[in-house]
């Protein structure tokens, strides 16, 4: 009996261990390699600034979408007035 409860905790032991150890995926070892690109290519060639926009997009939705979001914070929102167990 002593020995199959022996056995039980060290295979439970050895679970535990190898699902904390994991495996790095992809995403993880590449890890900020974008950011690096965008730095390095900024590095070498300073003077190149991208201007066009996306092929198919004017920017205009992303315009309306800035102006909705500013213009929140402009409005004068209403506070509502909630006692301690939020009745209204």
């Amino acid at each position: 009996m002593k020995k199959i409860t022996l056995l039980v905790i060290l295979m439970f032991a050895f679970v535990t261990l190898m699902s904390c150890a994991g495996t790095e995926t992809a995403l993880e070892r590449n890890r900020g390699r974008a950011l690096e690109t965008a730095k390095f290519n900024q590095t070498v060639n300073p003077g190149r600034i991208n201007l066009d926009s996306i092929e198919g997009t004017s920017g205009l939705a992303a315009d309306a979408v800035m102006k909705n979001y500013n213009d929140s914070f402009r409005q004068q929102k209403r506070q509502e007035i909630v006692n301690i167990i939020h009745l209204r």
